[in-house]
Formats: C-alpha cells, structure tokens, sequence
C-alpha cells in the first residue's frame, strides 16, 4: 500500500479516480490507503469492490469499515464509493450507514454482498 500512497500523493489535483477492486487489501492496507486520500479534495470515484470476474476481494472487515466511515464524515467531493463484497459486517455497515447521514457529497454507493444482515441494514 506504500506504493499506492506515493502515486496518491504524485497524481495529487489530477487524481479524481481510484480503482483498487479485488487487490487483497486488508484491515491495514485500508488504513493506509484512507490516512493518505484524507487529505485528497479532489476524488470522487472509489472502488474497493470486486473486479466483475476476479476470485480476489479486499477484505477490510470491522475496523476497516469503521475507518471507512469516519472517512466519509469528514470527505466533501466523493460522489460514487463501491464497497462490494469487501466482508463488512453488520457492525461495519452500520458505522457506514450512520456515516452517510453527515455526508451530502456521495450520490452512489455501492455495498452489496456484505452480510449486512438486519442490524447493518438499519
């Protein structure tokens, strides 16, 4: 993820999307990749889903999600986030859902097959 930060950090004003589906990133690697897009006022796409056929996903979990979400509290130009199938949880859809409701930049999120179940629906 260190050689992501450095391109994020070289494409800076250019940067307006970003495609890391089905790379494997872990709880770790999200927390990286968010420490260095924080400062970022000029994304407005993200993808950390699946790859339409790939057998890989990032696998971001719990603490990831809720990273994921103070991300999105604080982020005012991000417009579309996919986040499928990156293992949420119901306890990480819901800081995510709470998140959403303090941000008014995001127009599309993407968050199937992430066994939200009822709780992380809500």
């Amino acid at each position: 993820m260190h050689s992501v930060k450095n391109i994020i950090t070289a494409c800076g004003a250019n940067l307006h999307s970003l495609n890391l589906a089905s790379n494997k990133i872990s709880c770790d690697g999200i927390l990286l990749l968010l420490e260095e897009l924080t400062t970022n006022q000029y994304l407005k796409h993200l993808d950390l889903g699946v790859y339409k056929t790939s057998h890989f996903r990032n696998d971001i979990g719990v603490q990831g999600a809720k990273a994921l979400a103070n991300f999105i509290t604080r982020n005012r130009t991000l417009e579309c986030l996919d986040i499928n199938d990156c293992n949420l949880s119901p306890e990480g859809g819901e800081a995510i859902g709470m998140a959403l409701a303090q941000n008014h930049s995001l127009k599309q999120l993407k968050i199937a097959e992430n066994d939200l179940c009822s709780e992380g629906a809500v």
